[in-house]
């Protein structure tokens, strides 16, 4: 075989018409209880200077070197940035921005399909640190499906063994606008402690 490091490999499409040539990438590895790991690897042309469009590989490993355990899996997934919420245009609120998380349910964000959360962050750039993530905010939810006018916020807390999560959370706030005041009140809580 003559050069297979040029010739064998293909690139990854951008949607028609877009102009960037690159993708950002980024990628993920966590430890689950139990020894169960997961690496994946996601590149993505961000909204609203991108085309909007990702690939994402991922792998779970199981613990120790049993290949035949079944909890063993790869997947290959690409399409719109609307299946993840990842890399959609950010929304501005008052003095903040909201970045989307993924969708509720499977399929693209719309209107009947919102996020799960939305990262609050002072700057429309991708928040990309525990620093740059003021707080989460999302429609409440209950039995699966979101309580008619209801919000969460939250606080973020790293744990450094499973990744951030959100506390405190108050999950009865009457609108986004009041749950993302929460999430600015509690942020300059923390700050001034």
């Amino acid at each position: 075989m003559i050069a297979p490091e040029y010739l064998e490999w293909r690139d990854l499409g951008h949607a028609g018409g877009c102009t960037r040539t690159g993708w950002e990438a980024s990628t993920k590895a966590v430890d689950f209880p139990g020894g169960r790991r997961e690496f994946a690897v996601r590149l993505v042309c961000p909204k609203p200077k991108g085309c909007g469009m990702f690939h994402e590989w991922s792998a779970i490993i199981p613990p120790g070197d049993d290949s035949e355990d079944s909890r063993t899996g790869m997947s290959i997934e690409s399409g719109p940035v609307e299946y993840i919420g990842y890399g959609t245009a950010p929304i501005k609120a008052g003095s903040v921005w909201l970045h989307a998380g993924p969708p509720r349910q499977r399929g693209r964000l719309g209107e009947d399909n919102s996020p799960e959360y939305f990262v609050v962050s002072v700057t429309a750039a991708r928040p990309r640190t525990m620093a740059d993530a003021l707080g989460v905010v999302g429609p409440a939810i209950s039995r699966g499906r979101q309580v008619k006018g209801r919000w969460f916020a939250g606080g973020i807390v790293d744990h450094e063994r499973y990744g951030p999560s959100a506390s405190p959370i108050r999950d009865d706030l009457a609108s986004r606008t009041a749950a993302v005041r929460w999430v600015l009140v509690n942020a300059q809580t923390r700050q001034d402690t």
